[in-house]
């Protein structure tokens, strides 16, 4: 069977109050943490070029 799709939406921001650098890049992932023996397992990445500044 297919694996099930669903969309998050998120806003991220940072407390520093100056401009990101040219060229920023935002990257967010997605990870289950959900088991405490285990490595987290990466289940999603977005990833901004030139991200500007924040909000995102």
């Amino acid at each position: 069977p297919a694996a099930a799709q669903s969309v998050v939406t998120v806003e991220a921001s940072y407390l520093e109050r100056i401009a990101t650098p040219p060229g920023a890049v935002l990257v967010a992932t997605l990870e289950d943490v959900s088991r405490a023996d285990a490595p987290s397992v990466e289940l999603g990445r977005a990833t901004v070029e030139d991200a500007g500044n924040p909000p995102w």
